[in-house]
């Protein structure tokens, strides 16, 4: 008999019982558990039941653990009501009709923020590509404002190299209404004009 207390710090995870940890496959753990029995709403009635009428499995992908890939074999109860109506309980970390939980959605969000492929992701997490990229696409990006005016200068700047006295080109980038310094790039180009305002204007 696993220790509750203990399984569900390494987990995470809250008012769960874990009844078993195995490594089926390799680099695959699995975790069957239950939800701890409390009473539940009946979504029809409004009423309150603590009959169970019936289990059903359900895997669920879940964040690696060890460096592993982990799959949550849930078993969840179905409830019965005085008034007839059946219902699945509520299970906190997972969303609905989702097969992974919550918090591998955000581990994947957050793995999108570093320079790696989609594809690198979804080999990290046991994912397939265009689950990652559905991901990718849920999250909310808002665009960048522009300012309304930009001012752009130009000044020289001396330096001395092996005796020889030369002189560089600088281009200094404000926002015209608050003079906020953008930027100073040092010759200025049209490329680098553009990949100021895709990058940096915010």
């Amino acid at each position: 008999m696993l220790c509750n207390n203990i399984t569900e710090k390494l987990l995470g995870m809250q008012d769960v019982e874990v009844k078993n940890i195995e490594n089926k496959d390799k680099n695959i753990v699995n975790i069957t558990l239950r939800l701890k029995r409390k009473p539940h709403k009946c979504p029809c009635c409004g009423n309150m039941t603590n009959k169970i009428h019936d289990y059903r499995k359900q895997n669920i992908k879940d964040i690696p653990m060890f460096g592993n890939n982990t799959i949550i074999t849930l078993e969840k109860r179905r409830y019965a009501c005085s008034c007839g109506k059946r219902f699945i309980e509520k299970v906190d970390f997972l969303p609905r009709y989702h097969r992974m939980t919550k918090r591998l959605i955000l581990y994947v969000i957050d793995k999108l923020r570093s320079p790696v492929s989609f594809t690198y992701i979804a080999n990290e997490v046991g994912l397939s590509v265009s689950t990652v990229i559905r991901i990718f696409d849920y999250v909310s990006y808002g665009k960048p404002e522009l300012p309304k005016a930009i001012a752009i200068d130009e000044f020289l700047i001396y330096q001395r190299i092996s005796e020889v006295l030369t002189t560089e080109t600088m281009s200094i980038y404000l926002y015209l209404t608050c003079g906020k310094l953008m930027l100073i790039f040092l010759k200025h180009t049209l490329k680098k004009l553009i990949w100021l305002l895709i990058n940096t204007i915010g």
